[in-house]
C-alpha cells in the first residue's frame, strides 16, 4: 500500500540521524538534494490536485466519480493526510449507492487510517471492530493495525501502556509477515521497521536504503514529511 511510504520516510530520516557520520554520506547528500526540491514538488502536488478536482463534474458515474477521488486520495497520501477524509468519506458513500463491498471495506480502511494518524483512536478501533475479517485479505487488515498501533504508542507516550500495544503490533505484524512472500518489498518493509524496534537499526538501515534509492515516490515522502 502507498501508506507505507509515510512511516517507512520518517524511520529512515530517523535512522539516518544515527548513522549521519558514517557510510551513509552518499545517501545524506541524495536527501539534501530532494530536500532542496521541497518547493517546486509542493507546488506541482497542488497544480495535480486541482486538476483533479476540476475533473469532478465531468464524470458520468458513480464508479467514475470513485475513481477519480481515489486518484485525489492518492495525490494527498503524499501532501496533506487530513485532506483525505473528505474524499474517503465521499467514496463511502458511492460504495453504499453501488452496494459495492470491495469500495466500502477500501474506504473504511482509509478511514481508520486516517484517524489513527490523527489520533482518532477510538474512532478508528470502531471501525476495525466493525470489520469482517474474512471479508478482506488478512494482510491488508494486519497491515492497517500495525499502523493504528505504531500511531497509538507514539501519541500514548506512556510505558505503562506501551509495552501492551507493542505486543498486539508484533502479533499483527509477525501475522502480515507469515502472508507476504519473503522476498516482496512489502515484506523487507515490515521486517526492517521490526529490527530497528530490536534495536538493529543498522541492518533496518541497509534494507531501508535499497528501498529508497529505487523508489522515487518514496524520495517523494521524505520531501514532504521529513522536515
Amino acid at each position: 500500500m502507498k501508506h507505507t511510504l509515510c512511516f517507512i520516510t520518517i524511520l529512515l530520516g530517523s535512522l539516518l540521524d544515527l548513522y549521519a557520520n558514517n557510510e551513509n554520506d552518499s545517501l545524506l547528500k541524495v536527501l539534501d538534494k530532494v530536500i532542496s526540491e521541497r518547493l517546486v514538488y509542493t507546488e506541482k502536488k497542488e497544480a495535480t490536485i486541482k486538476e483533479l478536482k476540476a475533473k469532478k463534474k465531468e464524470q458520468k458515474t458513480l464508479d467514475d466519480m470513485y475513481r477519480l477521488n481515489s486518484e485525489i486520495l492518492h495525490q494527498y497520501e503524499t501532501f496533506v493526510c487530513d485532506s483525505a477524509e473528505q474524499y474517503i468519506n465521499e467514496n463511502i458513500e458511492i460504495a453504499k449507492k453501488l452496494d459495492n463491498k470491495t469500495y466500502l471495506l477500501e474506504g473504511r480502511l482509509q478511514l481508520a487510517f486516517v484517524y489513527s494518524l490523527s489520533g482518532l483512536f477510538i474512532q478508528a478501533n470502531d471501525i476495525f471492530k466493525s470489520i469482517n475479517c474474512s471479508d478482506l485479505p488478512s494482510h491488508l487488515y494486519c497491515w492497517n493495525r500495525i499502523r493504528y498501533y505504531e500511531n497509538l504508542i507514539k501519541y500514548t507516550d506512556d510505558a505503562r501502556f506501551a509495552s501492551e500495544y507493542l505486543i498486539e503490533k508484533e502479533a499483527y505484524r509477525d501475522t502480515v509477515m507469515s502472508i507476504l512472500y519473503d522476498a516482496s518489498e512489502e515484506y523487507s518493509k515490515e521486517r526492517a521497521i521490526k529490527l530497528q524496534d530490536q534495536g538493529n537499526t543498522k541492518e533496518a538501515l541497509k534494507i531501508l536504503t535499497k528501498i529508497y534509492q529505487k523508489e522515487k515516490e518514496l524520495k517523494q515522502w521524505f520531501i514532504m514529511k521529513y522536515l
